[in-house]
């Protein structure tokens, strides 16, 4: 649980980044999804030192990464696009 938490936090942390929610509203989730992967790497990355077990299993096993990828990519793709018709 504990884990999950820290996912979604860094997840929404970059939801705030403009060159991310850019490439969300310009491409299709398949191209974001090159965009996206990058930065959700760099967020394990730069956070690591909060939650070393996290960053490890995620940088390390396949079978976690891409359906956290998957599912995390299709959540923010969704959630910026929803917010960008949203704004007037």
């Amino acid at each position: 649980m504990r884990q999950k938490l820290t996912v979604t936090k860094r997840i929404h942390f970059s939801m705030a980044d403009s060159s991310l929610r850019q490439a969300a509203v310009a491409n299709t989730m398949e191209n974001f999804g090159y965009v996206f992967r990058k930065a959700l790497e760099g967020l394990f990355i730069d956070r690591m030192d909060q939650n070393e077990e996290i960053t490890a299993t995620f940088m390390n096993e396949d079978q976690f990464r891409e359906p956290v990828s998957q599912h995390l990519l299709k959540d923010v793709y969704e959630q910026i696009r929803a917010q960008e018709v949203a704004q007037p």
